[in-house]
Formats: structure tokens, C-alpha cells, sequence
């Protein structure tokens, strides 16, 4: 077949990405600010644009694939699939999202309740809820590290924490997700740091946010997650740019230009894992900045997936896979020996399939949408997921300007953005559970203190109804 195919492929990539920046571009000057789905897109942009042209352009010129990518006849065809496939996607997504326009959209809604500058009330409550979950995400690293080597030591088997393939019996394996309470604390440590409604030791508080930063930072480095440590730097700067913005023009910029930055900062923590683990930075002992070979070494597999769903479903192994991968996203904290038989995560499942052996492969949006429903699945689910992504905006229309909630906002935007990279249901709840404990001891939190207030009410009318008798 020649190159000749994989050149027109990668010509086609690169059209798909002008086209998908050209349409964000006019979608942000529109509504005059960004939105859930911005972030959502903008990852399409880079998982279904960039990252296969940047892939297949370095094969057309070189020859060589970072990962088992079939170029051959047959593998050729599977790939052509997958361009067409991703562009039905991206128009199903925002299909999805448009399907409830005739309701008030979030950019139209008034600011009100519980928007606004923060009370002292809940400055305090973030203070409480970020030292708690600094306790337990600090005390659970501790726990489940020292088998490994704590602090440092943990580093050295990144790789094999990675791909679930750790040759050391940990009694503590089980607190490994609770120790990313840590990243709530450090978010919520953030936005308070930052506020400026109330009064707080800024000093305190900074040094608190230093420590979390610090230790959340190692776990993600003896998790070896480049992406996952590119999300949590850009919390922090996305942060920093919707909470002040207040709509102002030139956010869209702003946004972008960090975007590039956090492919830097992808590079920085490939080098000091590298470093960190032999002792040296990556091949040259320098840091290098070849965000390209980490591009294509990192998010390859999101092309290997989709090949290797496609090569199940003509054989019958994929297009059924819904209803398993629902109940292992609800299973996901279960150790496998507990698990019914026949329940394996979608990322095991893929894994099995390319031959890997044990572990974990992820799997991308479009491979999830493959192994879930077949080929229906990429209008289907991909609807779906616009729609949703549509009522999370919605939720969050009359709370913006709020502390917290801007900083939800941005972690909600961010990890669902990270679902077009890794769509597997029992990852993405692995993924978020930190976000599942600051908001569960929040609530606990307001709960205790209304009841608190409510009380203090019921106290004050019984006095007053005894004076007056």
C-alpha cells in the first residue's frame, strides 16, 4: 500500500484540528467565556486531532511507532475507520450538548444563589474540610507507601503501580485511592488562599497549600501519571484565570497559551520521574523539552485501542460491554478477588486483547463507545455524554464567582475533559474519588452546621416564649 495512505491520514488529522480550533474559537467568542465543554473539546481536539497526526506523521517520515500501531494494509483500513469514526463523534457530542438549547443556557442565567463572594461561614468550612482530607489523604500515602519505601522510595516502582503489576504484598493497598484526598486539599487551600471576601493568615494557610502540593505532587510522580500531573497543574492555572476573569476578553488566549504550558510541564515531570527512578533525566541526562516523542509515547494508546476494538467487534468480542463496564465502574474499589466472575474493568479487558498480559491498557472515548455498543455506541454515547456535559453547565450557571464553586467547576471541566482520554467508567471513578471525599465532608460540614444554627434558633424562640408567659 505504500506511505502514501498514512500522509493523506495525517493530512486529514491535521484539517480535523484546524477545523476544531477554528469552531472553538468562534464558540468562546460567542458566549463570551468558557464552558464545560470547552475543556471537553479542546482534549477531542488534542486526542482525535493532534496527537494521531503528530503519531502518523512521525511514521510517514521515519518509519518507526512508539507502540505496536498495525500499519499494515489491514491496520491501515482500521485507522481510516478511526478518523471517520471520531469525526462522528465530535458532531454526536454536540448534538448531545445542543438537545436541551431551548432551556435558559448557563451562559444566559443570572448569577444567584449560591454564587458570590464567600462568607466567612464557608471560608471556615473549606478551611476545616481542606485540613481533614490533608489528614486522611497524608496518613493513607503513608500507610500504603511504606511497603514500597517511603517517601522516596515508592518512586522506583511507578511503572509497575501503573500497570497494576507490583511484585510487593501491601496489606495497605486499599488506602492507595485515599491517599489522593491529598489533591482536594491542596485545590481547596488554593481557593481560599486566593480569595479575597475574608480575612484569613495567608501565611498558614500558604504553607499548608505547600505541603499538600508537595505530597500530592509524589503520589502522582509514584503513580507514573504524566497526564494526571499536567491536569493537576493546570486546576491551580485555570483556576487562577476563571475565578478572576468575570468574563473578561482575552481568557480564550489565556487558556491556550497555559495549555502549552502544561505540555512543559508534562515534559518537566517525565524528566524528574525518569531522574527520580535511575538517577539520571530522560536518555540524555538534561531536561529535554521533546514534548512530541512524550506526546506520541504517551497518548499512542488511544490509536492502539481503537484498533484493537475494532478487531474485537469483527470477531464478536466487543459491542456488549455496557452493562460490565457500568458495574465495574460501581465495583471499582473491590479487589478483583472479591469482584463476580466475568467483571473486569474495560482497561483489563483491552489489555487482554492487545496481549499485554496482566494489567491495565486504558481506553480512549471512541474505543469505550466501540467495546460498549459497537459502532451505534459512537452516536449514542457520545450524544449521551454532550448531554450530560450540558446539565453539569447548567448546575453550575447561578454558582460561578463563588470560590468553591469556581474551583468545582474547573476540576468537574478537567476530569471530564480527562474521560476522552480514559473512558473506562472504573478509572474515571479511581480518577475522582478525592473529589468524592472533600464534597462528602463538605456536606457533612453544612449539615453540621445548620443543624448547628437551627438549634441555636429553637434555643432562642423557647426563651423567648418563656419570657413572654
Amino acid at each position: 500500500m505504500g506511505q502514501t495512505p498514512v500522509m493523506v491520514l495525517s493530512i486529514l488529522y491535521m484539517g480535523s484540528s484546524f477545523v476544531y480550533i477554528v469552531i472553538e474559537a468562534m464558540s468562546v467568542r460567542r458566549k463570551k467565556g468558557v464552558s464545560v465543554i470547552f475543556f471537553v473539546r479542546v482534549t477531542y481536539l488534542l486526542i482525535y486531532g493532534i496527537v494521531p497526526a503528530i503519531v502518523h506523521t512521525h511514521f510517514y517520515m521515519t518509519g518507526e511507532t512508539a507502540s505496536i500501531i498495525s500499519y499494515t494494509p489491514g491496520g491501515i483500513t482500521q485507522l481510516y475507520y478511526l478518523y471517520i469514526l471520531s469525526a462522528i463523534g465530535y458532531f454526536a457530542l454536540n448534538a448531545g450538548y445542543a438537545m436541551i438549547i431551548k432551556r435558559k443556557s448557563g451562559a444566559d442565567r443570572p448569577v444567584s444563589r449560591p454564587g458570590g463572594p464567600m462568607s466567612a461561614g464557608s471560608v471556615r468550612t473549606l478551611m476545616i474540610a481542606a485540613f481533614i482530607t490533608l489528614v486522611i489523604g497524608f496518613a493513607s500515602f503513608y500507610l500504603w507507601s511504606r511497603a514500597y519505601g517511603f517517601p522516596f522510595g515508592i518512586l522506583k516502582y511507578a511503572n509497575l503501580l501503573r500497570s497494576g503489576n507490583v511484585p510487593v504484598q501491601n496489606p495497605w493497598s486499599f488506602l492507595k485511592y485515599f491517599s489522593t484526598a491529598m489533591l482536594f486539599s491542596s485545590f481547596m487551600f488554593f481557593a481560599v488562599f486566593l480569595q479575597r471576601d475574608v480575612k484569613v493568615n495567608k501565611a498558614a494557610v500558604f504553607a499548608l497549600f505547600a505541603f499538600s502540593g508537595f505530597w500530592s505532587v509524589i503520589y502522582l510522580l509514584a503513580n507514573d501519571g504524566r497526564m494526571s500531573f499536567v491536569y493537576f497543574f493546570l486546576v491551580f492555572v485555570l483556576y487562577r484565570i476563571i475565578h478572576r476573569r468575570t468574563q473578561k476578553k482575552g481568557v480564550f488566549f489565556k487558556i491556550v497559551v497555559w495549555l502549552g504550558v502544561s505540555f512543559v510541564a508534562m515534559a518537566l515531570a517525565d524528566w524528574i520521574m525518569v531522574f527520580l527512578r535511575n538517577g539520571q533525566g530522560a536518555k540524555t541526562g538534561v531536561f529535554s523539552l521533546d514534548v512530541l516523542r512524550i506526546l506520541r509515547s504517551e497518548l499512542d494508546f488511544t490509536i492502539l485501542s481503537g484498533q484493537t476494538a475494532l478487531s474485537a467487534l469483527a470477531r464478536g468480542l466487543a459491542g456488549g460491554r455496557l452493562f460490565t463496564d457500568v458495574i465495574s465502574g460501581f465495583l471499582a474499589f473491590l479487589p478483583s478477588g472479591f469482584r463476580p466472575d466475568g467483571i473486569s474493568t474495560l482497561s483489563a479487558y483491552n489489555s487482554a486483547l492487545i496481549g499485554m498480559g496482566p494489567g491495565e491498557t486504558p481506553t480512549d472515548f471512541i474505543s469505550m463507545c466501540v467495546f460498549d455498543m459497537g459502532i451505534a455506541g459512537v452516536f449514542v454515547l457520545s450524544a449521551a455524554f454532550g448531554f450530560l456535559l450540558r446539565r453539569v453547565e447548567n448546575y453550575f450557571a447561578g454558582r460561578r464567582g463563588n470560590g468553591y464553586y469556581d474551583m468545582l467547576f474547573v476540576i468537574t471541566s478537567l476530569y471530564l475533559a480527562r474521560f476522552v482520554c480514559y473512558a473506562d467508567p472504573a478509572n474515571f471513578v479511581h480518577a475522582t474519588f478525592f473529589l468524592v471525599i472533600g464534597i462528602v465532608i463538605i456536606s457533612f460540614l453544612n449539615l453540621f452546621n445548620s443543624n448547628k444554627k437551627y438549634k441555636t434558633v429553637h434555643v432562642y424562640l423557647k426563651n423567648l416564649q418563656n419570657h413572654s408567659v
